[in-house]
């Protein structure tokens, strides 16, 4: 019965269409290419979103804690310079997030990018429960990210999900949260009303 309902699931989903290969970075090439932001601890969730039909692609999550690091679940994204182990990407500077996004934002997808500040032990405990998830298969990107967040104080009305954009909508009624929408080569930042930009699940 499992197994029927992911294969009815799947084709409906259309999310984190990458092939996992566990990647495994040595512990020394992660512990070199850490990155500090500095800034206040967030947990940064991107969405992308098919410009046709408003059906959510791809989940993935961006972690500052001690360090900044992005969860990228069966993501299709990697760069020489961000150790990955798993579907956790290290080290990413501000110039590797431009990289990260601007690969999802292109002609025929848009990506809603919604910015949450949390106490620090709350971006910590998100970075432990996401390198947890380990290498994840095609079109699990949004119910793992989902059950990182809906794992965390602050966020026990995060229900799991396998919908990019029914997790989207769900953080949208959240305080403090703060979502601009980045379309092809360009930057459109606004307050986005609840739900309005999603017109899919």
């Amino acid at each position: 019965m499992r197994r029927l309902l992911l294969a009815l699931l799947l084709p409906l989903i259309a999310a984190c269409a990458g092939v996992n290969d566990a990647k495994q970075a040595p512990q020394a090439a992660i512990d070199q290419a850490l990155y500090r932001d500095g800034g206040a601890p967030a947990l940064t969730i991107y969405t992308v979103v098919n410009n046709a039909t408003g059906r959510g692609g791809h989940t993935a999550l961006l972690i500052n804690a001690d360090h900044r690091a992005l969860f990228d679940p069966a993501g299709s994204w990697y760069n020489d310079a961000t150790p990955q182990r798993n579907d956790m990407h290290y080290g990413m500077t501000p110039a590797l997030v431009e990289l990260f996004e601007d690969h999802h934002a292109r002609p025929t997808h848009h990506v809603v990018i919604q910015k949450i500040s949390v106490p620090p032990e709350v971006a910590r405990k998100a970075m432990r429960l996401a390198e947890a998830e380990g290498a994840l298969p095609e079109s699990f990107c949004t119910r793992a990210t989902s059950r990182v967040l809906s794992a965390l104080p602050g966020f026990e009305r995060i229900k799991t999900t396998w919908f990019p954009v029914a997790l989207s909508e769900q953080l949208s009624g959240m305080p403090g949260v703060v979502t601009t929408i980045r379309h092809d080569d360009e930057w459109q930042p606004h307050e986005i009303a609840l739900g309005a930009h999603l017109t899919g699940r």
